[in-house]
């Protein structure tokens, strides 16, 4: 069986440094979908650029961060509203 958790934690932890770093820059809320896919874009060849570790943790992170506000904003328009995901289970 797949470890979801860690997966999930690692991911997650990654992500949250880079948007503590970024605090003070305009809300995410705002992010249109076009903008998100075009950032998705330059992160990625910001990704295949990078040169360490730490690096490509660093890239992989601001790539899910804009593929989480593409999310968002998608549920908003779906009227999808944030809850556990019963499909997976007791994870």
């Amino acid at each position: 069986m797949r470890d979801i958790r860690t997966l999930f934690y690692h991911g997650t932890g990654a992500q949250l440094e880079k948007l503590c770093i970024h605090h003070g820059k305009k809300g995410f809320e705002q992010a249109t979908p076009d903008y998100c896919i075009k950032r998705i874009h330059e992160e990625l060849i910001e990704l295949e650029e990078a040169r360490t570790v730490e690096e490509m943790r660093h890239e992989a992170a601001d790539i899910a961060n804009f593929c989480h506000m593409l999310i968002m904003h998608c549920d908003k328009k779906m009227g999808n509203t944030v809850q556990n995901d019963k499909k997976c289970g007791n994870i």
